[in-house]
C-alpha cells in the first residue's frame, strides 16, 4: 500500500483511500464474468485527490480491491 509523506508530519491529518484499489487475485479474476465491473469500488478517488501529497498531507492508498481486503471493515463484523 503506497503511503505518501509518511515521515513529513506537516499536518495532523491522514487521508485514507481504502476502496480505490482494483487489484484482485488471479483466482478471483478467473471467477468473474469478462464483462464484470468491480462494484463498490471508489473509482477516480486517486485522480480526485492526487494533489494532497504535493501539499504535504499524508495519504494512504490501498491498491487491493475491497473484495480482497477491506481495511475499514471490522474483522469481527458479522461473527456475532
Amino acid at each position: 500500500m503506497p503511503v505518501y509523506n509518511a515521515g513529513l508530519n506537516r499536518f495532523p491529518v491522514v487521508f485514507d483511500l481504502p476502496h480505490s484499489g482494483t487489484t484482485i487475485t488471479a483466482e478471483m479474476a478467473d471467477a468473474l464474468l469478462p464483462t464484470a465491473v468491480l462494484a463498490n469500488t471508489d473509482w477516480f478517488l486517486r485522480e480526485l485527490y492526487d494533489f494532497l501529497p504535493g501539499l504535504g498531507f499524508t495519504v494512504l492508498e490501498n491498491n487491493l480491491n475491497r473484495y480482497l481486503i477491506d481495511p475499514n471493515r471490522d474483522p469481527n463484523e458479522g461473527l456475532t
